[in-house]
């Protein structure tokens, strides 16, 4: 005997018993906590399936098991509310005996009844079915604490339903909840002849189709245009914030404003918006000068030009155009209804505005309006290079602006007029000496 444990193949045969059985009794709990497959005459799915590619495969072609033919697991389970098409998008999840369903740390339900095809103390039959299946409580039918699952969350975190892995039973939940579609409403534009422009319909001023308006919010960016009533609705809009601008029309004359926003919360909303008929004596004119303010009084004088193709804005009385100066510097904007106004003009790099880049003007028939716009040009930085400064035979690079060079001369102790002079008076003793 003492030479067979000193053998060495008995002591390595002995080693590996050893580890294999270190490695067995490592594994059962392992094992354990995963939990084996259901292979038995109560679970739903024979040996239930642990990824959902298994699952889709048992319900496509049956287990072989009574009752658990393809069909009959797809009607079992659609009977449920349980479908195919919603596999992508289970979860991870266990199920407790005392009853709760844990997704990702956060209970999604509780009070859990899971279905098995035996029947066990406190199940109640399910009579939707040609065969035999039970409803019972977690606490009934579970000898685990808690077990791995298949879990459908709704978009409210509750549970529709789970799938428990091991055995392919089910746990009923809340059911599949659809996400509900935000509620829409109406907006309601309507256009009207403001016979006395006070901004305010009457009974007797009439509507007026086909006026277009511009709508921009938050689900909507479109034209409508009034009918033979002088409405148009526009649907399906979210809550929110809507811009609603109507596209004026020559002669007539905003009494309302072009632009109105409305906010919509939870009803359906509805706007005005009048105009008046423009007779031909209410007209008026504005004409714009844009000309280049040289010496920057403000004023244009005799010797400065006007500048053409320069963007000139006006806005007011239902009016917003934008035009471009001629070869003369000027626009004219003419046949706008009488009233203030404001011009404004757009800014170019490389100018600044001597006169008001917004300014406000009042025209009427008898007095027409002209403004003059003034920029004067924004002087470039000037750099020059001197290559030498000559001082005892000393040769001195400067390069850099003019204040920088003369700043380098005053340094070194000569200024500009010191050095002018002794190279005069150097070249002037040269002379002398020749002569």
């Amino acid at each position: 005997m003492k030479k067979l444990f000193k053998n060495k193949w008995f002591k390595r045969i002995t080693a590996l018993i050893a580890s294999v059985a270190i490695i067995v009794v490592a594994y059962v709990p392992l094992a354990q906590a995963w939990q084996p497959r259901d292979c038995d005459s109560n679970a739903l799915i024979y040996c239930g399936a642990y990824s959902v590619s298994e699952l889709n495969n048992k319900l496509n072609h049956g287990t072989g098991k009574p009752y658990q033919s393809s069909n009959q697991l797809k009607h079992l389970f659609n009977t449920q509310g349980v479908y195919q098409n919603q596999f992508d998008e289970l979860s991870n999840g266990t199920v407790h005996k005392d009853g709760r369903v844990v997704v990702n740390g956060k209970v999604v339900h509780r009070n859990s009844h899971s279905m098995g095809r035996q029947w066990m103390p406190g199940s109640v039959r399910d009579d939707r079915f040609p065969y035999p299946v039970y409803w019972r409580p977690t606490q009934v039918s579970f000898a685990s604490e808690s077990i791995p699952a298949f879990v459908y969350v709704n978009y409210d975190g509750t549970m529709a339903y789970a799938i428990i892995k091991s055995c392919g039973n089910t746990v009923r939940g809340v059911g599949v909840k659809e996400k509900p579609k935000p509620k829409t409403h109406e907006l309601t534009v309507r256009k009207y002849n403001d016979l006395n422009g006070d901004g305010v319909h009457q009974s007797n001023e009439h509507w007026l189709a086909n006026w277009s308006f511009q709508v921009v919010g938050p689900n909507v960016n479109k034209t409508v245009r009034t009918n033979k009533e002088g409405t148009a609705v526009i649907k399906k809009l979210h809550n929110g914030t809507y811009a609603v601008t109507e596209n004026q029309k020559v002669n007539w004359s905003s009494t309302t404003g072009l632009r109105q926003r409305v906010v919509i919360k939870n009803a359906n909303e509805r706007i005005l918006f009048g105009n008046r008929k423009v007779k031909e004596n209410e007209f008026c004119s504005i004409d714009v000068v844009k000309f280049e303010d040289v010496n920057g009084n403000g004023l244009q004088d005799e010797e400065e030009n006007r500048i053409q193709s320069w963007s000139i804005r006006l806005n007011g009385n239902g009016v917003n155009q934008e035009l471009l100066t001629d070869t003369n510097g000027t626009v004219s904007f003419a046949r706008i209804p009488c009233g203030t106004y404001v011009v404004s003009e757009e800014t170019k790099s490389g100018w600044r505005n001597i006169t008001p880049l917004v300014q406000s003007v009042t025209v009427t028939s008898e007095e027409p309006g002209y403004i003059e716009l003034g920029n004067q040009q924004i002087p470039e930085t000037v750099v020059t290079t001197s290559t030498t400064v000559v001082e005892s035979g000393e040769t001195l690079p400067v390069s850099g602006p003019i204040e920088a060079v003369a700043g380098t001369l005053a340094t070194i102790g000569i200024g500009t007029a010191g050095y002018m002079y002794r190279k005069s008076r150097i070249k002037l003793d040269s002379a002398f000496k020749k002569f």
